[in-house]
């Protein structure tokens, strides 16, 4: 991070609610969203030249293992202006291992772009990315990028995405390859053509606007214009009364006015009823400028997404209260300002030296400085800042990502509504609306060590940094001082290695990287422990009565969901915070070491039946007491071994499809489906144990002679078929 005194490339001045959008950039990996985010930055006039991915120059992939690797690893926030508008937009990455990046992004933001290539149609990621942004209801734009290749076709792309993601998604932009092998591009609503003579000379700068009338195109060029017109206006009269009224007034449905198109295309987008696509090619320039005005046209205003989500509430009803509220969707750590939360503001104002409280860790903080951010770039500004607006503030010294900050005068009570039921995102006080992030479960685990005993603290503070940063992140250190670091991916382990090194100045030592298998249970038991003993001459009685069962899809047990038994004849309905406090301790502490593998158990609830201590028995006895009986309940239970089943697909010509089948169901593979592509591939997806797949990159090399890709997700565990213990090594 570096700071800019009198940067022109992040503007600061405040703009109004209903100018500014919230917008991130989504896709599988190497669809082109850095690139199209490089060229969207120069046409803003926030950059002066154009980065590239290969060259490792870029904005947004600023960090050395991005440019390294020439993939973004890390959420990267940039603000420009467009219009009169101001738009933060957040680049995300495509890889799987990198998925909380993505999920975390999302929840602060308003609306999406999401890029496809259009010679590949819907990948895997993108269909991962897509269920996310769906979970938060968000409004999308899709950008077929990539149409300068011969195997781009529109018309697969769109039956792939009225497939493979169920969306009404319509053209509003035709292409049209012209003489000299340049695009041009159709707008449908407005019956205009958008050409480029050499987008290469002025990065695609300059182009040609003419009415279809003048561009000379064939008769069954027109034609399909306005049958791609006709096809748009009757699904939007189905959506739209003002644009069904404003239809029937005319005496053809092609006179029907671009205005009252592109205001209905907008009222169906924000509502999630459409999806507007748009053409083009980033890398050579072609239809930026187009998708940058479609994502003020069509993507909501803060003020449109609160209408969006809680309809029965007026647009300029001001809130409630106006006690500042914060979300925290990104932390990142620097050797000079130490850690700078990325933060949305999610009610009331912001300034310089406020005083915050953070719900979740019940620390008072202060804000120190505020920031306008540019990928790696700041700018310190005085002004305060306005609700809905995201920023980088300093200052912050125990807060995670996913925490929110409050006014400390201001006690929230957290409720919810139908319509944010369905979504992750919650009210406080039935006026401000803030996201929550959901927990990811890492699949790889390997031991770290350093290499002197003098960097061992060092470790341990590098770890601790990275584990505020990125909640898909874990480490933990044993009773005999091993360490032991969790994520998402061999490629997310390797990274996080080399930014201990790089950002940190320590070489650690990784032992094998193995996999994160789940215990679970497989019946039900009701179990009960007494303790009578004296400890520091003072006498300590409890006794504990839990009632333990197997739950599907319930995931990982946590202190939210001890469900105490207060109809029963018992004193659970006196039960002290503190002991309750101490009693879900002991069950976490034994739901982190299964008794088959050690590893932790899942799909687990736990009824508390009765408890009683007396007055002097310590927290400490009674975490023990906790801890004990739930192992003895897990005992009884039948534990079961699970292991992480992975969606699996892979990308290869179609004479390679047979051997693959047949390798996918030598690993114990279950084919979902294999898709033919119109660029002589095949598209198999399939769920696959992670334990059979280590040597899978090779196995894909080898049998189709490197022309095969495969990306991998996890999907759900299962019961353990293999006895082994497979482990990858670094």
């Amino acid at each position: 991070m570096h700071i800019q005194a009198n940067s022109s490339s992040v503007p600061t001045k405040p703009v109004e609610r209903n100018r500014l959008r919230n917008i991130g950039i989504v896709a599988h990996i190497n669809a082109g969203k850095t690139t199209t985010t490089e060229r969207i930055l120069y046409h803003a006039g926030s950059t002066r030249f154009v980065g590239d991915v290969d060259r490792g120059n870029t904005v947004t992939d600023y960090l050395e293992q991005e440019r390294n690797r020439g993939i973004t690893i890390t959420s990267a926030a940039v603000t420009y202006n467009w219009k009169k508008h101001r738009i933060n937009l957040i680049d995300t990455p495509g890889h799987v291992d990198f998925t909380i990046e993505v999920e975390r992004s999302l929840s602060v933001l308003d609306g999406a772009v999401t890029i496809l290539d259009a010679s590949a149609g819907v990948e895997a990621q993108t269909i991962t990315v897509w269920n996310q942004a769906a979970k938060y209801k968000l409004p999308n734009v899709i950008f077929l990028n990539k149409y300068d290749k011969p195997q781009a076709d529109y018309t697969m792309c769109m039956k792939d995405i009225k497939e493979t993601l169920n969306l009404n998604a319509k053209l509003v932009q035709i292409p049209i390859e012209t003489k000299g092998g340049f695009l041009t591009i159709i707008d449908v609503i407005n019956r205009q053509c958008f050409s480029w003579t050499d987008p290469s000379l002025d990065h695609g700068s300059k182009f040609q606007t003419e009415s279809l009338a003048k561009c000379q195109l064939d008769k069954k060029h027109l034609e399909l214009v306005e049958e791609t017109r006709e096809k748009l206006i009757n699904c939007l009269t189905d959506i739209d009364e003002d644009l069904a009224d404003h239809a029937l007034s005319c005496d053809k449905i092609s006179q029907v006015s671009g205005d009252s198109l592109a205001k209905a295309i907008r009222k169906a987008t924000i509502s999630c009823q459409l999806c507007p696509v748009l053409i083009g090619s980033s890398f050579k320039y072609v239809g930026v400028q187009q998708l940058m005005d479609a994502i003020v046209n069509y993507l909501p205003s803060p003020l449109d997404r609160e209408y969006q989500l809680r309809g029965s509430t007026s647009i300029n009803e001001p809130s409630k209260t106006s006690k500042t509220c914060l979300f925290i969707f990104k932390i990142t750590h620097d050797n000079r300002l130490g850690p700078l939360s990325y933060v949305k503001v999610c009610n009331g104002t912001l300034v310089k030296q406020q005083r915050l409280l953070s719900l979740s860790q019940s620390q008072v903080e202060q804000v120190k400085r505020i920031y306008r951010v540019f990928a790696d770039e700041l700018q310190e500004i005085e002004t305060p800042v306005c609700k809905d607006d995201i920023v980088v503030i300093s200052g912050l010294d125990h807060s995670r990502t996913g925490d929110i900050l409050v006014d400390q005068n201001f006690r929230p009570k957290i409720s919810s509504s139908d319509k944010l039921a369905a979504v992750p995102l919650k009210l406080l006080d039935e006026s401000i609306i803030v996201p929550q992030i959901n927990q990811m479960e890492p699949v790889y685990h390997c031991s770290v060590e350093s290499r002197t005993v003098a960097h061992q603290l060092k470790l341990e503070h590098a770890l601790n940094c990275i584990s505020r940063e990125d909640p898909s992140f874990t480490y933990e250190i044993d009773e005999v001082g091993i360490t032991t670091i969790r994520g998402m991916g061999k490629l997310h382990l390797e990274v996080t290695r080399d930014r201990i090194e790089s950002e940190y100045g320590i070489d650690p030592i990784l032992g094998p990287l193995q996999i994160s298998y789940r215990e679970t249970i497989d019946g039900s038991a009701i179990e009960e422990l007494s303790v009578n003993k004296l400890v520091n001459s003072i006498r300590n009685v409890a006794s504990i009565r839990i009632s333990l069962c197997s739950k599907q899809n319930a995931g990982v047990w946590t202190a939210k969901m001890l469900k105490l038994d207060t109809n029963g004849d018992n004193s659970l309905g006196r039960l002290r915070s503190d002991h309750r406090k101490a009693i879900e301790s002991g069950f976490l502490s034994a739901l982190s070491h299964g008794p088959l593998k050690g590893y932790p158990l899942i799909d687990c609830s736990i009824l508390l039946l009765d408890f009683t201590a007396n007055g002097r028995c310590s927290l400490p006895v009674i975490s023990s007491i906790a801890s004990q009986c739930l192992s003895s309940a897990i005992k009884r239970c039948s534990p079961i071994l699970l292991e992480p089943i992975m969606l699996l697909e892979v990308v290869a010509p179609k004479e390679f499809s047979g051997s693959i089948l047949r390798d996918i169901a030598s690993r114990r593979g279950l084919v979902l489906s294999t898709v033919a592509k119109n660029d002589n591939t095949i598209t198999i997806r399939s769920q696959t144990p992670l334990a059979a797949l280590g040597d899978y990159s090779e196995f894909l090399m080898v049998s189709t002679s490197g022309r095969g890709s495969f990306s991998l997700e996890l999907h759900s565990y299962a019961r353990s078929s293999d006895t082994s213990s497979p482990f990858a090594d670094y």
